[in-house]
């Protein structure tokens, strides 16, 4: 069965089923590639057709790239070093050679970077009044010097691979580097966009499990008023502060429809409950990233904090 060319992502979730249920990582990779539509429906159409929470997260990672920068082919973003993923730990440096530009250090964490054609790596051109100032260059995969080494599983969805990476003086041509500073133009909106198309994805799933086991209308209407929201937030700007509150009022109440949903999940098969309560932790793995962000939003706007 080929995936569904609607684009309604309200109606994919409400209607007869016309996906097939996806079980393996690059099947669904597959799956996602030919799904058409924008980034958001894309998340939610292979949220929808995965069977587990990893394979959600797999196309909201990968609609989220698609909505940064607008290409639909295989990426990976490659930030995080041994120091973290703030750019004041990005040790990775891009140095100028002629027509072409030498990419030299390490990454970790690199997610998906083993199924990708190129990586987005963020990489220091040196300090400037005490910044650390960065930029993203492409890395085609098959780069002569880069090499990519698995990493451990992960105690949270461990069908989806991480890896590190060790680039040693990778050489590519000068417009590999992508126009713009590497963390405002590309970093801090992509961990926003990120938010967005991951839980969009986590959502529905979510409902698609809802819908399957007969819950409540209650509980799967919850998650569409969720879904609603993140629409219209992947339409608007990710730097804006007024997108970064409401979005993190989105995901207070994305957690506590989770929660609410607890008990319709202990009526389910043992392999996929235990599934979901090994893998939900995931969802907030950013907790602090995200609740400094939602700060900075309410400073911006001139909120009162209680």
């Amino acid at each position: 069965m080929n995936p569904p060319t609607e684009t309604d992502w309200l109606a994919a979730l409400t209607g007869p089923r016309s996906a097939p249920v996806q079980t393996e990582l690059d099947a669904m990779l597959e799956y996602w590639d030919a799904l058409s539509g924008r980034s958001f429906e894309r998340a939610v159409l292979g949220g929808l057709a995965a069977d587990r929470l990893g394979l959600a997260f797999a196309t909201g990672y990968r609609s989220a790239l698609l909505s940064l920068t607008g290409e639909s082919g295989h990426a990976a973003v490659c930030i995080t070093e041994e120091g973290g993923g703030h750019p004041r730990a990005i040790r990775t440096r891009l140095t100028a050679k002629g027509d072409t530009v030498v990419v030299t250090g390490t990454k970790q964490w690199s997610t998906l970077a083993g199924r990708a054609q190129s990586l987005l790596v963020a990489a220091s051109i040196g300090e400037r009044e005490g910044r650390n100032r960065l930029k993203m260059v492409r890395v085609p995969v098959d780069a002569k010097g880069l090499t990519l080494h698995a990493m451990p599983p992960t105690p949270f969805i461990p069908e989806i691979p991480h890896f590190r990476l060790t680039l040693e003086e990778v050489s590519v041509p000068a417009e590999a580097v992508l126009e713009g500073d590497g963390y405002g133009r590309w970093i801090k909106p992509f961990r926003t966009v990120e938010d967005i198309h991951v839980v969009a994805a986590a959502a529905a799933h979510v409902v698609g499990v809802g819908r399957h086991a007969g819950w409540p209308a209650a509980a799967l209407a919850e998650g569409l008023v969720v879904l609603g929201a993140l629409s219209d937030l992947s339409e608007r700007p990710p730097l804006d502060p007024a997108t970064h509150l409401a979005l993190g009022g989105v995901l207070t109440t994305f957690d506590r429809w989770l929660d609410r949903c607890n008990g319709h999940w202990e009526a389910l098969e043992e392999p996929v409950r235990a599934r979901w309560a090994r893998d939900r932790g995931v969802l907030g793995v950013a907790g602090r990233v995200r609740a400094a962000r939602f700060a900075r939003a309410v400073e911006g706007l001139g909120l009162a904090t209680d």
